[in-house]
């Protein structure tokens, strides 16, 4: 597996793949809210498997934080470590590293997941694109 910060038209049209896949095809995400402004400026992570787009997330950096955002994973590659490997590389990247925290909308259902990569809950549970989700953050 090679993750990278997307950087040409095929990675964005590969990771676009992956997030309607996982988002609008699995989750029935409205194609409308899956996308937005944020899409143009942000960083892009995708992970392949030799060519194959297996999956993504995208990183926002505001004044005081990383946001990671739209993390997907195609299906027959989830329980593979491929989404820790994809935190652990956000992790490192100097731009998050200088932020020193980082937060992120989880899935209940892929709370587990951050949980093992040490990242904690704050707030209240709330929905986001009828999912329920909790927010949470890790500093690093």
């Amino acid at each position: 597996m090679e993750i990278k910060v997307a950087d040409s038209q095929k990675d964005y049209f590969q990771l676009q793949r992956v997030r309607r896949d996982v988002f609008v095809l699995e989750q029935n995400v409205t194609p409308v809210i899956e996308q937005d402004e944020t899409d143009d400026w942000c960083i892009h992570l995708v992970a392949y498997d030799n060519d194959l787009a297996i999956a993504t997330c995208r990183i926002i950096l505001t004044d005081d934080k990383a946001v990671i955002g739209r993390l997907a994973v195609r299906k027959e590659y989830r329980r593979q470590k491929v989404a820790s490997a994809l935190l652990r590389y956000t992790e490192q990247l100097p731009e998050v590293k200088e932020k020193g925290r980082i937060t992120l909308h989880a899935q209940m259902s892929a709370y587990p997941l951050y949980e093992k990569c040490g990242y904690t809950p704050f707030g209240e549970h709330f929905y986001e694109a009828g999912i329920e989700h909790v927010e949470m953050e890790k500093y690093i």
